[in-house]
């Protein structure tokens, strides 16, 4: 887990993209795409988002701006059922 955060930390490129069909994570140009089908469960809260799917991810509110933050928890929320 420490060697996977200390990748994050290091990366170059870290991009989230989605629209209302898919969600692209791009770290240092290792695409991770999938369908918000793909994802069995979510979590939102005042420090973090969370993904449970075919990838896994957690994006603390910390490492985005206030609305990219906002963006990402109401396309999460519209997209991921539950």
């Amino acid at each position: 887990m420490n060697r996977y955060l200390k990748s994050l930390e290091d990366a170059e490129i870290y991009e989230i993209r989605f629209n209302s069909e898919i969600f692209n994570v791009n770290l240092n140009h290792q695409e991770e795409l999938s369908k918000w089908e793909d994802f069995k469960d979510f979590e939102v809260n005042d420090e973090f988002i969370s993904l449970e799917g075919k990838f896994n991810y957690m994006f603390p509110k910390k490492s985005m701006s206030k609305a990219d933050y906002e963006i990402l928890k109401q396309a999460v929320k519209k997209n991921i059922k539950q």
